[in-house]
């Protein structure tokens, strides 16, 4: 079960490099931080399902969600693993919206929860903010047309090579980190099988 509790200094300091917030007035950021709320997710907890009035816009704050789209014959397609720094649902704000994907965490994740209703109120206040968020959007756009790309043109190698490349938290130069999801997850993501999944990863 999801555990809430106001953000701390540390959740604050994460929140304000997340998706659309570094470019916002400190007066419009703390506007916004003080109405969050930080939420924690054990792997294999569920955020939202599909089809589930979008109520509320999230940012990651630590750990990975994947976002999925489940068909009727039960055939579930991993869409997005979204990872810190990164934002859920910012692009479902209007009024009557519905959560178009169903959002799991793959690891232990904490999050920043804003109501939609709120979010629509500090925009309506304050338009830059709204800027912000189209400009967020627009971002997660491009990267969804980036990766359709990939996945019709890139060879397996390269696209593996690439969300290493994502989930390392290191600057520069070489690095030893764990996978923060579990590699069927990441076999899902790149729409390869498990086992494919493992050749690959031995042939690099």
């Amino acid at each position: 079960m999801a555990v809430t509790s106001p953000l701390n200094p540390a959740d604050r300091f994460l929140l304000r490099s997340a998706g659309a917030l570094p470019a916002l007035k400190e007066s419009d950021f703390r506007d916004l931080a003080d109405g969050a709320r930080g939420i924690r997710l054990e792997r294999g907890e569920c955020l939202f399902q599909q089809g589930e009035a979008a109520e509320a816009v999230f940012f990651v704050l630590q750990g990975w969600v994947s976002l999925q789209r489940d068909q009727a014959d039960g055939t579930r397609t991993v869409i997005k693993i979204v990872g810190p720094g990164e934002s859920i649902g910012e692009a479902l704000l209007a009024p009557g919206t519905r959560y178009p994907l169903g959002a799991e965490a793959v690891c232990p994740v904490r999050l920043a929860k804003m109501e939609s209703m709120r979010l629509r109120a500090l925009i309506a206040a304050n338009p830059s903010l709204g800027l912000s968020v189209l400009a967020a959007s627009c971002r997660q756009l491009a990267g969804l047309v980036d990766q359709i790309e990939h996945l019709k043109s890139w060879p397996i190698e390269r696209r593996l090579a690439d969300m290493l490349l994502q989930m390392c938290q290191c600057a520069e130069g070489a690095c030893c980190f764990n996978l923060p999801v579990e590699q069927n997850v990441i076999a899902a993501r790149l729409a390869v099988t498990p086992p494919t999944l493992s050749r690959v990863f031995r042939k690099l």
